[in-house]
């Protein structure tokens, strides 16, 4: 795990490709849906989706999100959120504007469960460089780190996060690290770290290009961090264009 959690570091990047809602300068908020599909059911739920998608383009949708798959087929939805009342409003024009129940149905037959939660960024707890090395439309590759702390230890993970911010900015890190704050959900309470690329082969890459003296002062401050968290889980996410939508 401890390794992982270094790699992760190493190739971070604050680009998001079309959504790029967590990597904001200021805090907002975000819509966090979590699909984990049925066995064998991935093409037809993103033949769904398209439909769906296109349903939300033919009507004019105000509200864009951002889709990810990761290696064990469970898709991430980002969707930015102005304030609370934006959920209200989502949820009025999807009754203004019913999708299709055929649509509806293939979904409902496809998906095996969906989990919500509401992340609120936290750009006081991460660290992007003046200049990021990728673009937002350059990024395909993004890599999670859910940090579920223990409660006892909430008071502590905020200078533990900016601790290791401070690790790459006192090396110069071309790549940045975004921090998200699980404030509405399950298994509470939870961060999150995401760190992008444009492929898995620019991840390793960028991994093998770390520095000696890095990858020690990324160790020391991990290690701090490893002390307050009672999980730590991973997810490699492939960005899809087809099944994120942005408002014209």
């Amino acid at each position: 795990m401890k390794n992982c959690l270094i790699g992760f570091v190493a190739v971070s990047s604050f680009a998001f490709a079309g959504c790029d809602a967590l990597s904001q300068n200021a805090p907002r908020l975000i819509q966090a849906t979590e699909i984990h599909v049925k066995p064998g059911q991935t093409v037809a739920y993103e033949a769904a989706r398209r439909d769906l998608i296109a349903h939300l383009r033919a009507t004019g949708s105000p509200f864009g999100f951002t889709e990810s798959r990761s290696e064990n087929q469970v898709y991430r939805r980002l969707t930015p959120l102005e304030n609370y009342a934006t959920l209200d409003a989502m949820s009025a024009r999807r009754a203004e504007h019913p999708v299709s129940p055929d649509i509806l149905a293939r979904l409902d037959d496809a998906v095996e469960h969906t989990s919500f939660s509401v992340v609120r960024t936290r750009p006081d707890l991460g660290y992007q460089p003046a200049t990021p090395r990728l673009s937002q439309d350059e990024v395909g590759l993004l890599r999670y780190a859910f940090l579920y702390f223990r409660r006892d230890a909430r008071t502590e993970v905020g200078p533990r996060l900016k601790a290791l911010a401070a690790v790459l900015e006192r090396n110069n890190s071309p790549n940045g690290m975004v921090v998200g704050q699980v404030v509405s959900g399950p298994d509470m309470p939870m961060y999150l770290l995401r760190f992008s690329a444009l492929d898995a082969g620019d991840y390793y890459q960028q991994q093998a290009s770390q520095s000696p003296e890095m990858a020690a002062d990324i160790q020391g401050a991990i290690a701090d961090l490893r002390q307050l968290y009672r999980r730590f889980d991973i997810a490699l996410n492939t960005v899809l264009p087809e099944l994120s939508y942005q408002p014209n």
